[in-house]
């Protein structure tokens, strides 16, 4: 199999993850990663190493409940 035949066939494999993730990648975005991965990597290394798995999934859960009724309010209000 030739070089190019093996890169094709690994990006074929990607799909439109690679697209869709490529896509939200802007300057402004990048710098808002990277800043918030340099404060918060070590809290976060931290809180994966203490706490239990259970706990952070029912914190994501509670934040996603509250990103959802964010949604809801603001598809609700029908703003003028």
């Amino acid at each position: 199999m030739s070089y190019r035949a093996a890169s094709a066939g690994f990006f074929s494999n990607l799909g439109p993850g690679l697209i869709t993730g490529a896509a939200d990648d802007d300057p402004s975005g990048i710098a808002t990663y990277s800043i918030t991965g340099a404060a918060y990597a070590l809290l976060l290394a931290g809180l994966l190493f203490w706490t239990s798995y259970r706990l952070i999934a029912r914190i994501f859960k509670w934040l996603t409940l509250a990103l959802f009724a964010y949604l809801a309010a603001a598809f609700l209000a029908h703003p003028d």
